[in-house]
């Protein structure tokens, strides 16, 4: 039922239709159950850290080792698809039609949008981790908020818009997770690897630029009158992005501009986003 309200406004007021390829691919045909996740995310995530109020932390070395090479070669899988199926071949930056349905191209950059999109629900074991760990300090309003959205975010473009301009998210989005994710299996080798990891608060600086390029190109679109491409999802991603920025902004100077001053022990980064390290604490270089 809310799929089929979904589809009928969102052709009603703004012409979007879903994309004949996606419509019925996993998960991409049920939003009940995407937004059912989305939310239950949201109160799982508080009412987790109250269930875990009686118990020690676990130890998940292991498994989230484990968990952060999966996610390099998921993303690695998207941005090779993203590349070899228009990015880095025969897309035009500044404006790009959506394709045929019958281009083995284009099919390719739907099927990258839907992994993607999947590998999203994945990604909610980093919260996950996060609770049975007890990091009650990394389960910010960023981390939950920008785990719920972008999952409704890639369920859109996946069923809507899958390939051509608004594509360029998933492909840049892909690079930026696996050298965060490798960032974060490397970590956790624990502080001998550290001293290797300076580059540590330039993650936040890609993620920062991933939006400022992502915002750019939307905008561009939306000032054109002769590209040949739906421009309601522009408008919501653009907004959204806009938040994203003032909040890893944010972050990015409480963690490396302020406490920066004063030398203090800080956690990093990748402890706010992602269960990599060890339970220690890393001091700003």
């Amino acid at each position: 039922m809310l799929l089929q309200i979904t589809d009928h406004y969102l052709k009603l007021f703004v012409g979007l239709e879903p994309d004949l390829r996606t419509k019925d691919w996993f998960l991409v045909n049920n939003l009940g159950f995407t937004f059912f996740i989305s939310v239950f995310y949201v109160v799982g995530s508080i009412l987790g850290q109250k269930i875990m109020k009686s118990f020690k932390p676990f130890e998940l070395r292991t498994p989230i080792m484990i968990y952060n090479t999966l996610m390099i070669a998921v993303n690695g899988l998207v941005f090779y698809m993203t590349a070899a199926g228009g990015w880095f071949t025969h897309y035009k930056f500044l404006c790009q039609p959506l394709g045929s349905i019958d281009d083995p191209n284009s099919y390719m950059m739907a099927k990258a949008s839907h992994i993607l999109f999947l590998s999203k629900f994945m990604e909610l074991l980093d919260t996950v981790f996060f609770i049975l760990r007890k990091r009650e300090r990394q389960i910010s309003f960023l981390h939950v908020y920008h785990h719920h959205t972008v999952i409704l975010m890639f369920w859109s473009s996946t069923r809507y818009l899958p390939d051509g301009h608004c594509s360029l998210m998933a492909h840049i989005n892909s690079f930026i997770h696996v050298i965060m994710y490798t960032y974060y299996l490397l970590s956790g080798f624990g502080p001998k690897m550290q001293k290797y990891l300076w580059w540590k608060k330039h993650l936040t600086q890609m993620q920062l630029s991933q939006f400022v390029i992502v915002i750019l190109h939307d905008l561009w679109l939306l000032s054109s009158a002769t590209c040949d491409y739906p421009h309601a999802m522009s408008y919501v991603a653009t907004a959204n992005l806009v938040f994203l920025i003032v909040l890893f902004t944010n972050f990015y100077v409480k963690n490396y501009r302020e406490k920066s001053v004063n030398k203090q022990t800080i956690e990093t980064e990748d402890d706010m986003w992602e269960p990599c390290l060890s339970s220690q604490s890393v001091k700003q270089d």
